[in-house]
């Protein structure tokens, strides 16, 4: 038997679509905390990267893949 939980409140059709178009990475790298802000994955193979100070590309230590911040 599963244990069925229901929302108390109801969104309208017009509030799931502005969360679903909203910009969910940009708001991701805003909301880490500042020793976070610089972290980043290797798209091509996942790898986490770190930026030190204001380095705008990265290359991974991985692949070799060029990341732009």
């Amino acid at each position: 038997m599963k244990n069925v939980i229901r929302a108390k409140v109801t969104m309208s059709e017009e509030e799931i679509e502005k969360i679903k178009k909203a910009d969910w990475d940009a708001y991701c790298k805003e909301s880490l905390p500042p020793e976070l802000q610089g972290m980043i994955n290797c798209p091509k193979c996942r790898s986490i990267l770190i930026a030190r100070g204001e380095e705008s590309r990265i290359t991974c230590y991985n692949c070799g893949e060029t990341v732009s911040l």
